[in-house]
């Protein structure tokens, strides 16, 4: 949440942001510079040095 002061008068600005990591399977590959995304429900075989899988 920012505020930004006008004179008297403060607004109050909010920032939602969605990182779509949450949501859909990702995997990133033990270089880290592939990321694949899977729909949800897929199958995906294990090499055991990806760097992250969610």
């Amino acid at each position: 949440m920012l505020l930004e002061t006008y004179g008297n008068f403060v607004k109050t600005i909010t920032i939602i942001v969605d990182n779509a990591r949450v949501y859909n399977p990702t995997i990133i590959d033990s270089t880290g510079n592939n990321i694949t995304t899977l729909v949800p429900n897929s199958n995906y075989v294990m090499m055991g040095d990806e760097k992250y899988i969610n």
